[in-house]
Parts: C-alpha cells; sequence; structure tokens
C-alpha cells in the first residue's frame, strides 16, 4: 500500500488478472488491485463494474468474476473502484481504474 508521492489519487498500483478454466467446464476472472488507505493503512472497500454490471462493495480486493458478473468470451471492460473512510465514519476518498481484457475460451 506504498505510492512514491503519498497521494492515492495518483497512485497506479499494478492490477493483475487470471483467467482460469476448471475442470468441470467453469470459467472465472481472478482479479488483485491492492489499495489502502495511506493514512491509517487499512484495507479500502473494493467495487468491480464488468462490462456494465455493477457489484457490491466489499472489503476483499481479491474478486473472481464469472459468467453471471458479466464476464463473456471476447474483450472485457472492468471498471475497480476503490474508497476508503473519514474518522466520522463517511467515505472519503474513491479512486477507479479502468482495464481491458480478452478471454478466449467460451464461457458456459
Amino acid at each position: 500500500c506504498t505510492c512514491a508521492d503519498g497521494i492515492p489519487e495518483t497512485c497506479d498500483l499494478p492490477c493483475t488478472n487470471v483467467i482460469v478454466q476448471l475442470q468441470d467446464g467453469t470459467v472465472y476472472d481472478s482479479l488483485f488491485c491492492p489499495a489502502c488507505d495511506l493514512e491509517t493503512g487499512v484495507a479500502a472497500e473494493y467495487q468491480t463494474i464488468l462490462n456494465g454490471t455493477t457489484g457490491g462493495w466489499r472489503a476483499s480486493y481479491i474478486d473472481i468474476l464469472t459468467a453471471a458478473d458479466g464476464l463473456q468470451a471476447g474483450w472485457n471492460t472492468v471498471v475497480i473502484e476503490a474508497r476508503d473512510w473519514q474518522p466520522d465514519g463517511t467515505v472519503g476518498r474513491t479512486v477507479r481504474t479502468t482495464r481491458e481484457f480478452y478471454v478466449d475460451v467460451p464461457i458456459p
């Protein structure tokens, strides 16, 4: 959770994703996009929007995306949002990154 300039709005931590097809035919995309509140070191909350389908906010920065989440064969666009919290319980900063990736296996 460290950024060279200490400003999360300009921090571009690398995201990684791995597309996996299991023996039963299930296909999923595992996303890993780290972020945290630089003042407290506490992990932020995350939300993904995959091809226009919005997921809920959660504490984990690892997300497993399936066909039910909008994963499709061919080009996919995912928006990953992270937000932190102020001491009074209100939402602080929200940052987002958009990634495109290609799935070259059929999605059952």
